[in-house]
């Protein structure tokens, strides 16, 4: 169906660049902005906290890999407003389980399952938008058994600069 519709505009605009313009016509150097569709909105917003998610939650203690468990804030902080990549690159505290990790060599990877918006949230037609990202964590050691875990990240995102999403607030982050 996608393919008729953009078949149908292709012809519809040779049809159009085929007719002669009139002298009285402003001639147009590019092509008209095409139209922005609502969801496009979410699957922007969806994809940012998605990549933020995944750059937070993961982690890489093998040799000649993350320094340290802030390494993981130092990824995710791309995605972040500049008030709050602050706030995760000045966060130094190391959890218990970083030794343990580093001990054993551990890779920790997570994959996004679902980012939905909570009950009663309209649609991301506004510019600062709560969602809900739910991920299952995976925990590699280089020897012994790998444990896998879900989990769930509420986020807040805005529209930042040229209108992208970026994550402003992570409330257990």
């Amino acid at each position: 169906m996608a393919l008729a519709k953009v078949g149908t505009a292709r012809s519809a605009a040779r049809s159009e660049d085929s007719r002669q313009a009139s002298p009285d016509e402003p001639k147009s150097s590019a092509p008209p902005p095409p139209p922005h569709r609502p969801g496009d909105l979410f699957r922007d917003l969806a994809r940012t906290a998605s990549a933020f998610t995944v750059a937070y939650v993961s982690h890489d203690a093998r040799d000649g890999h993350d320094r340290s468990f802030g390494d993981s804030g130092v990824r995710a902080a791309r995605y972040a407003s500049a008030a709050f990549a602050q706030a995760l690159n000045e966060r130094n505290t190391e959890p218990d389980s970083w030794s343990r990790w580093r001990a054993q060599q551990v890779v920790v990877s997570a994959e996004v399952l679902l980012v939905r918006l909570p009950n009663g949230v309209p649609h991301p037609a506004l510019d600062v938008v709560p969602v809900h990202v739910k991920y299952v964590r995976t925990v590699r050691p280089r020897m012994g058994f790998t444990a896998c875990e879900f989990g769930e990240l509420p986020l807040r995102l805005r529209r930042g600069a040229e209108s992208r999403w970026v994550v402003d607030e992570a409330p257990r982050v």
